[in-house]
């Protein structure tokens, strides 16, 4: 259950992120948001406490989902204005 919290957010910061930033600051803004949600994952399962470490697992997680998700949404664009 802890890790759903990464994954959601990975998920949402690339939807985001390719759907309303410019290509220039696509991947900065990425990674800027991605580790706020991975210092934020961490923060509230606890792991900060056991490790700081953790901080870079949860990072690593979000950035990977959301560049999952900005290359997903970036197909589905493309497929959109290819059948309009």
């Amino acid at each position: 259950m802890q890790e759903v919290f990464p994954v959601a957010m990975g998920a949402v910061i690339g939807i985001a992120v390719q759907s309303l930033a410019s290509s220039r600051l696509r991947i900065p803004l990425m990674l800027v948001l991605g580790a706020l949600a991975g210092v934020a994952a961490s923060a509230l399962a606890g792991e900060i406490e056991i490790s700081p470490a953790f901080i870079l697992i949860d990072f690593g997680q979000v950035v990977l989902v959301a560049a999952l998700a900005m290359a997903a949404t970036a197909m589905w664009q493309r497929s959109v204005r290819r059948s309009s």
